[in-house]
């Protein structure tokens, strides 16, 4: 997984499962650190039916700034592009 982290750099999206006391939260964390990742942690969120899913995640982009979540916003916004490859190339 870390080489692929480290080649990809994809944004993460991350169900938090120290509650259940697989791992300890401070393990993640200190791995993602080491893959080269910041977070944020969100408390849940709405399913495409709108059902209010509830539950511990952390959302994580790559403290380089080189993440494909951030350069397909840019290109949406600079050259009203959707998500084509295309698309991306010029942004």
């Amino acid at each position: 997984m870390r080489k692929t982290l480290e080649r990809a750099r994809p944004t993460l999206f991350i169900e938090d499962h120290s509650i259940y006391g697989y791992y300890d939260r401070a393990d993640l964390e200190a791995f993602l650190r080491d893959v080269g990742y910041r977070w944020r942690s969100v408390h849940g969120y709405r399913d495409a039916s709108g059902r209010a899913i509830n539950a511990p995640y952390l959302v994580c982009v790559p403290t380089d700034g080189n993440n494909a979540h951030e350069v397909a916003l840019q290109a949406c916004m600079q050259y009203g592009a959707s998500q084509r490859p295309d698309e991306l190339l010029v942004a």
